[in-house]
């Protein structure tokens, strides 16, 4: 038996887990009890022949053995030959020239490897106010990496800009989900050319957060809002009463406003 085929990949899992049969065969009875599902079930003669003669068991077999194994369903497939990456090779196969919209589980990186995103925000979570969402982020899950290559949680900081906060626009609609280099918190004095050159920052004042142009004299920050704006500048003490979290890199947002349904 060669030692690349999937069923001896699983058995060795199996046994280097210290798992019986009978075990994976209890265990996979009660997950198909529990979902009311009998494919779930793995008799410990039909665990033998997917282990010896590297039979290919079904979808919902397979997923009995990732959760027992504690291994990604990615994985598994992967012992049988089917890597994710895979099927970016054969997407040219077919030219879509239509505009179509991407199946977050089918956009991968080249490495297969996925990125956690937020997918439950704090229930206190105000839309009208700019927010920090890795503070009110309560649960995240799995999306490949390919669609965001630019998410990186540990040099970006990813902010919702309020629905109140006109500081920026045109240039920053509010509603706009802005990323923001961490590591970039230094006051620029030049080395612009036009507005769309201009650093702009995310700050921390005592009572919110603001997202705008800056300019530093002395020991005082002067809030420089866009020149079509309808927010007036402001002046707080620096450093005392405005943390830098760093200079806006990206941002996303919406051409048009949200039409009302009639």
């Amino acid at each position: 038996m060669r030692s690349n085929d999937a069923g001896y990949q699983l058995k060795k899992i199996r046994e280097r887990l210290g798992l019986t049969q009978e075990a994976i065969q209890a265990a996979s009875l009660e997950i198909a009890r529990i979902e009311g599902n009998p494919q779930y079930a793995i008799r410990h003669s039909h665990l033998s022949v997917i282990e010896n003669a590297n039979s290919v068991p079904n979808i919902y077999k397979l997923f009995s053995l990732c959760a027992i194994y504690r291994l990604d369903l990615a994985d598994v497939l992967e012992c049988y030959g089917l890597a994710r990456k895979m099927t970016a090779k054969f997407r040219k196969l077919v030219r879509v020239d239509k505009t179509h919209r991407i199946t977050l589980t089918h956009v991968l990186s080249q490495n297969g490897r996925s990125r956690p995103v937020p997918a439950l925000l704090d229930p206190s979570f105000d839309p009208r106010t700019t927010s920090f969402l890795s503070r009110l982020v309560k649960s995240w899950k799995e999306v490949p990496v390919g669609l965001l290559t630019q998410l990186d949680l540990k040099k970006h900081a990813y902010f919702s800009i309020g629905l109140d906060d006109f500081m920026m626009f045109p240039m920053i609609k509010p509603g706009s989900l802005v990323q923001v280099d961490v590591k970039r918190n230094t006051i620029s004095r030049e080395g612009w050319r036009s507005e769309f050159d201009r650093p702009i920052y995310l700050l921390e004042l005592r009572d919110r957060y603001a997202c705008c142009w800056c300019s530093l004299v002395k020991d005082r920050l002067h809030l420089v809002p866009h020149p079509l704006s309808p927010c007036k500048p402001e002046t707080v003490a620096y450093p005392q009463g405005v943390d830098v979290v760093g200079q806006v890199v990206g941002v996303t947002m919406r051409l048009l406003k949200n039409e009302r349904k009639r």
